[in-house]
């Protein structure tokens, strides 16, 4: 979206042989181009001048790799709509997950010093 516009996070709970979550992410720019079907997530494929085609073949790679998907088309108003489906963690996971110490003491947000600015083209 170079000249600026909307993007659309969704998440809601679905099952796909599994309990998991569909996550839609859909924006109102010019969408994709209609000849590219699938081969938009092939590495070097790009619709930029000075893209490199890598960002959504790492994207489906991770994706895939915690046994989800993700597809890509036209909005139906419009624009590109991704629809990523991740499976929910296992319990055995989660519990390897909570059984970890962290490294360091808890983040306090006493330390934190906060900016903010206009972003600017």
């Amino acid at each position: 979206l170079p000249d600026g516009g909307l993007v659309h996070i969704d998440t809601m709970p679905e099952s796909r042989g599994g309990e998991g979550y569909l996550i839609r992410i859909a924006d109102n720019g010019i969408g994709l181009p209609n000849d590219l079907g699938e081969r938009i997530f092939e590495p070097f494929v790009s619709t930029k001048e000075t893209g490199t085609g890598l960002g959504l073949p790492i994207c489906r790679r991770i994706i895939e790799a915690h046994g989800g998907e993700i597809t890509a088309a036209k909005g139906p108003d419009g624009g590109a709509e991704f629809l990523i489906w991740l499976p929910r963690a296992r319990q055995s996971a989660v519990a390897a997950i909570d059984s970890i110490r962290p490294v360091a003491e808890p983040f306090s947000s006493q330390n934190l010093v906060s900016h903010a600015t206009t972003a600017r083209n």
